[in-house]
């Protein structure tokens, strides 16, 4: 069985694991994506591109957002960078194009989890690297700030 947003969800074939929140839910699940190859217009478990990843894992915590780094910038919540908290989505521009072009998922400890077409897969990144921190564009929470008090049962599609 497997948690969901503070839910229980059945059916599912992983191991027991709690996610007290859909913001650690994101977490565990973009965790769990670590290696997953890197392909453009992909959003799946087998191979993914860096806004497939964030829609996937988002949807594990129940969460629906569309489906491009672009339109996702412009979901949730704008939140500084000072007031980063694992689950949130960091935005970069001018990577592959200009404007908003890669997205990733804020683990903590200045960290986060994106699909990178470099390394051909989803990794691990600081945002302190140059590279990131000069194409820094802003970040966006689209959790709640509070999980739900009771958990309750909900199905594997």
């Amino acid at each position: 069985m497997k948690f969901c947003a503070g839910s229980l969800v059945l059916g599912a074939m992983a191991p027991p694991v709690l996610a007290s929140s859909a913001a650690e839910l994101i977490v565990q699940e973009a965790r769990e994506s670590i290696g997953i190859p890197y392909r453009y217009a992909r959003q799946s478990e087998r191979s993914t591109d860096c806004a497939g990843l964030v829609r996937r894992v988002a949807a594990v915590a129940g969460i629906q957002i569309p489906r491009t780094s672009r339109a996702q910038y412009r979901t949730g919540r704008a939140i500084r960078a000072s007031d980063l908290q694992p689950g949130d989505l960091v935005f970069f521009k001018n990577t592959y194009r200009l404007g908003i072009s890669h997205v990733g998922i804020y683990i903590g400890a200045g960290e986060f989890i994106h699909a990178a077409s470099r390394q051909k897969k989803v990794v691990i990144d600081r945002l302190d690297l140059d590279y990131f921190a000069r194409r820094f564009a802003g970040a966006r929470r689209i959790v709640a700030d509070s999980a739900p008090p009771f958990p309750r049962l909900c199905a594997v599609p």
